[in-house]
């Protein structure tokens, strides 16, 4: 018979870390240490992985245009239409990331002699 308590505590430990590495690298930390060149890398690297998926509808959105379905009359106009509304989507949000990344980059912490 397996005792399942001696599994408990290193499955707990895992979580532990787990969880304690993502609360390290979350926001909240460099927002709590007002650490604006943090905020302004993390945005920067949020604005680039959304620009990556907007690509990646735009081409999933073209593919379609270029390759319809041959027994759908208008089913690839749809899909290429979904598609490009999630790219816009995906821009806009991309747009709003680095437009946070810019004011962070502008702000200066208030104790640093220049």
């Amino acid at each position: 018979m397996v005792n399942y308590r001696f599994l408990l505590v290193p499955a707990a430990f895992v979580l532990m870390f787990a969880t304690q590495g993502y609360a390290e690298t979350s926001t909240q930390r460099l927002i709590d240490q007002h650490d604006h060149a943090g905020l302004a890398a993390h945005y920067t690297h949020e604005a680039q992985e959304l620009q990556e998926k907007a690509k990646h509808w735009d081409f999933m959105a073209d593919f379609y245009e270029k390759h319809p379905e041959p027994d759908s009359k208008d089913g690839a106009g749809k899909h290429a239409a979904h598609c490009r509304e999630i790219a816009k989507s995906y821009q806009k949000a991309a747009s709003e990331a680095e437009a946070l990344a810019a004011e962070h980059r502008a702000r200066r912490p208030h104790n640093v002699i220049n």
